[in-house]
This record gives C-alpha cells, sequence and structure tokens, in this order.
C-alpha cells in the first residue's frame, strides 16, 4: 500500500487486492480528528452516501465504491 495523499480528516492509500490483482483507493478518516464537530461528522456521512448513489451508475470516470465499515477508531472507504 502506498500513500497517495492526505487530507484534514484523513489518508487515501493505493492498494491492489490480493486475489484479482484490481487497483483500489482506500480512504481512512480518523473519528479522532472530526470528533470536534458533530457537522463534520454528518458531512462523513453525507459523503459516503453521494458516493454510493454515485457509484451505481455507469460512468467509466466515476470511481465504484466497492466497500465501507468502521472500526473504533476511523471510517474506511474503498473505491
Amino acid at each position: 500500500m502506498c500513500k497517495l495523499g492526505e487530507g484534514s480528516f484523513g489518508s487515501v492509500f493505493l492498494a491492489k487486492h490480493k486475489l484479482s490483482g484490481v487497483s483500489v483507493a482506500i480512504k481512512v478518516i480518523s473519528k479522532e480528528r472530526i470528533a470536534k464537530s458533530f457537522n463534520c461528522n454528518n458531512e462523513v456521512f453525507q459523503e459516503l452516501e453521494i458516493m454510493r448513489e454515485v457509484s451505481q451508475g455507469d460512468c467509466p470516470n466515476i470511481l465504484k465504491l466497492v466497500e465501507t465499515f468502521e472500526d473504533e477508531t476511523d471510517f474506511t472507504c474503498v473505491t
């Protein structure tokens, strides 16, 4: 996995699926960094919902949302 970039709330990594070899971007958003503002927390959920909606189309220029999950410290999106 290599780091592609970092923002205010988290980082984006490039990874490759072990079995298929397909490259994916993994966005990891730190819950600690967004805990100070409920509005930011809402924005994370809004972003996830928007990603779900637009990834249902068939446009080659829009990333497909593959998976989302969270643990005690982070929200994670795989595209």
